[in-house]
């Protein structure tokens, strides 16, 4: 790492050659832009060990770094020489690690996903020279994973960002404008919730009837161990297995309980988000770029991005974010705010705890969190008047 980089290479290019070469770090993962920053920087490699590298951990943690850190000759053996040393941090104090940047802020930074490996995408900017000498930045996404660890990882699978932006907020307008469409896609969201809860029902009864046969199973072995059936050892294992099955269903059965609990949320009714999207579209088309991106942000969930012939790509798909699961954590409580309310743009916040009276533009859209809790285990009530 360090003669390559001290030969020219950047961090990336060494982070590539790394990959390629099948090296991966102690924790058996591929080597990447920051990994490799963080080894070229750590003078333990020439003999020296680093103190107080960080400072206010109680408010900063890991991002307190020290910028004077105490450096003391170490009892180990150098593998780096200092003459190495000295050339690769003479040329990291030389360079500029912080990525181009764009006037215009990333609208949809982070939302992206790489059409090859999943993995999101990235702002990347690349600059080109006219004719008339002048230079130009072209704003792009590109694939996190191949941004930070090279082409061992995935291809750039770049997408331009204008068009990206535009594309996103025209599927959202078009909402707007076609009102059948969404009513289309709201109820294609509340079916897909009822499958999931039916899924997990089924799931549920299958379990259920497992664990009726352990307990059968369960009262044989113990009948044949009085009765003296089986050698006790025989016994005593399988007793042991099925009661380890019996755990592990009981510990499933305990994670679906709450896979339930979070999908048994209300029927999103149509009206109140067309009203929301009309606003949002409206102050959208309104709003600076940075406010843009912030209302893109919180109403987005994820953008699908595939590749075409000839090595272009385009979005497939638009996944907007309902989020009416809690009233004081909801990020659309955030978004409406925004949207009918006086909050600032700076102050991004829910509806506090302590807060007893809920503006008024909050009405319409109270039905929203109208939590509709759906029973686990259905059973027929008990006749506590039968005494048969």
């Amino acid at each position: 790492m360090f003669t390559e980089y001290a030969q020219g290479k950047g961090l990336k290019a060494v982070a590539n050659i790394l990959n390629k070469n099948g090296y991966i770090t102690k924790k058996g993962k591929l080597f990447s832009i920051n990994g490799v920053a963080t080894i070229l920087d750590n003078p333990m490699y020439i003999g020296k060990i680093r103190w107080m590298r960080l400072q206010d951990w109680e408010a900063k943690r890991r991002k307190g770094k020290n910028p004077n850190p105490i450096i003391v000759d170490g009892t180990h053996i150098p593998i780096i020489s200092d003459e190495l040393w000295t050339i690769v941090q003479e040329r990291r104090a030389s360079k500029s690690f912080k990525q181009r940047q764009s006037n215009e802020p990333f609208i949809l930074n982070a939302l992206l996903r790489c059409p090859k490996c999943g993995q999101g995408m990235v702002p990347a900017v690349v600059t080109s020279t006219r004719k008339d000498g002048t230079k130009k930045k072209h704003r792009y996404y590109e694939c996190g994973d191949f941004l930070n660890k090279g082409t061992t990882t995935c291809n750039a699978n770049s997408i331009r960002a204008n068009e990206a932006e535009e594309y996103v907020f025209s599927v959202i307008k078009k909402l707007v404008q076609d009102e059948k469409l969404l009513i289309e896609k709201i109820l294609g969201i509340n079916n897909i919730t009822k499958d999931d809860e039916s899924a997990y029902m089924k799931e549920v009864k299958q379990l259920d009837n497992r664990l009726s046969e352990i307990s059968k199973l369960q009262e044989r072995y113990f009948k044949a161990f009085v009765e003296k059936l089986f050698p006790i050892d025989m016994l005593q294992e399988r007793l042991k297995q099925v009661a380890e099955e019996k755990t592990a269903i009981e510990h499933t059965l305990s994670e679906i309980k709450g896979k339930l609990h979070q999908s048994s949320h209300k029927f999103i009714e149509p009206k109140p988000i067309h009203q929301l999207l009309q606003r949002f579209v409206a102050t959208y088309e309104e709003a600076t770029r940075e406010q843009k991106k912030d209302l893109i942000q919180l109403l987005v969930k994820k953008v699908k991005v595939i590749s075409l012939p000839q090595r272009k790509r385009v979005i497939e798909s638009v996944e907007l974010e309902f989020d009416f699961e809690d009233l004081h954590k909801s990020k659309s409580i955030v978004l409406i705010h925004h949207l009918f309310g006086d909050s600032s743009w700076k102050q991004l916040s829910t509806i506090s705890q302590s807060e007893k009276h809920l503006p008024l533009y909050l009405q319409d859209f109270l039905p929203l969190f109208m939590i509709r809790f759906v029973p686990i285990y259905p059973k027929s009530p008990i006749n506590l008047l039968n005494q048969n």
